[in-house]
């Protein structure tokens, strides 16, 4: 998958990725640190910080943070000639990539289409500058409360309490980045950047967070050091008592929220807010599950409809298309019209076997498609509940003619 026209993801993509950020954060804080006495030897780290700069960006997008950080970081520390090397180091790789890309184009080849393998800029931009400023802002303000609203009922029963909890963790890590900046700018800026990308990110993102948070946390219990070297015996075990209040109330709110998500699904509900220990057991079983069926059942050349196609590639190597494409928020579903995304995807993608894992959107067109053409799928299994359903696409003709 190619986003950006740059970045390439693998499946251990995130596993490198976080290899190259430990080892760039590491050669940043080498160049700013050291003296002129090292100029020479600066002037080599500086194209290793570049290169490893270049090669998280080609793996991850993501990676953009560590170039708005480290970069700035060295030329307010008054290493200039450090960071325009870096900065080139790590830019040239990628303009070459996009050079490749470019040449690739205008000799007929295409990225993906699908609408989860689009570029990221074309989840905001439409039209003028205008209206591409006016999506980038909507989707800011989105993620904004998306992300309070996540984070505020996990950390505390009470919503609003949890949400005190929430900003003021925010303001503690925003002192501690800018009591950290007067002495070591790596760190303050590439959380900075980190958090903003987070921001602007298309959709919310639990992997984003992933570098962040931990940063994040410890600027934040810097501050509060900070805070309690300043305070009285008395004060300081208050605010200790406080601290562990708060936490203990954030460890109960996750075993609650696990204990109420487990519940709700035996009892085939959707939670009110899904505990984060649920998604990964739950989406090895399905796949597990899916899997297994497949793998004795299907054909060699089907062509699945999924909402995990590539881990059920991984398992049985079939391959197939997102039944749950990442899309914008800003311009209408592909959903939007009923039936028409599946009938696409059967008509344009050649999906032979459609894996329905709940009463979604996918269940829908599943539906509509059947109104218009009864005999267009056959039922060849179903789970525990109904769920997941293998469809078996019979009748593409009619499905095709029905939804042109």
């Amino acid at each position: 998958m190619i986003r950006y026209g740059f970045n390439i993801r693998t499946r251990h993509g995130q596993r490198v990725e976080n290899i190259l950020i430990m080892a760039a954060t590491q050669s940043a804080k080498l160049v700013e640190s050291h003296g002129a006495r090292f100029t020479l030897l600066l002037g080599y780290t500086a194209i290793v910080l570049g290169l490893l700069i270049a090669a998280a960006m080609l793996i991850r997008s993501q990676a953009l943070a560590l170039f708005a950080g480290a970069v700035p970081a060295l030329f307010f520390a008054r290493r200039r000639r450090e960071a325009l090397i870096t900065g080139l180091t790590a830019a040239l790789p990628i303009v070459a990539w996009q050079l490749f890309l470019a040449r690739e184009r205008s000799r007929g080849a295409t990225l993906s289409t699908l609408p989860d393998e689009s570029g990221y800029v074309s989840f905001v931009a439409g039209g003028s500058a205008f209206q591409t400023m006016r999506g980038i802002a909507a989707n800011l303000w989105l993620n904004i409360r998306l992300y309070f609203d996540a984070f505020a009922p996990h950390l505390n029963p009470s919503y609003p309490v949890g949400g005190v909890v929430f900003l003021t963790i925010i303001i503690l890590a925003a002192i501690g980045a800018w009591r950290i900046g007067r002495q070591r700018l790596v760190l303050p800026l590439t959380v900075a950047a980190s958090g903003g990308l987070t921001l602007l990110w298309p959709w919310t993102q639990d992997r984003l967070l992933v570098p962040l948070l931990p940063f994040a946390g410890l600027l934040a219990a810097m501050t509060l050091q900070w805070i309690g070297d300043r305070l009285p015996r008395a004060g300081q075990l208050v605010g200790a008592g406080v601290i562990a209040l708060v936490a203990s109330g954030a460890a109960y709110q996750q075993i609650s929220l696990r204990a109420q998500t487990y519940q709700a699904y035996t009892k085939g509900e959707i939670p009110a807010h899904m505990s984060p220990t649920w998604y990964l057991p739950h989406n090895s079983r399905v796949l597990t599950l899916e899997s297994m069926w497949i793998s004795k059942h299907a054909r060699p050349d089907d062509r699945l409809l999924a909402a995990s196609p590539a881990g059920l590639y991984l398992h049985t190597g079939l391959t197939g298309l997102s039944s749950s494409p990442a899309e914008s928020r800003l311009v209408a579903p592909v959903f939007a019209v009923p039936g028409r995304f599946l009938a696409h995807a059967i008509k344009d993608g050649g999906v032979s076997l459609v894996l329905v894992e709940g009463p979604d959107d996918l269940n829908r067109d599943v539906g509509v498609v059947q109104r218009a053409c009864p005999n267009a799928f056959h039922l060849d299994a179903q789970g525990s509940g109904g769920w997941p359903a293998f469809l078996r696409v019979v009748d593409p003709v009619c499905i095709a003619r029905a939804f042109q």
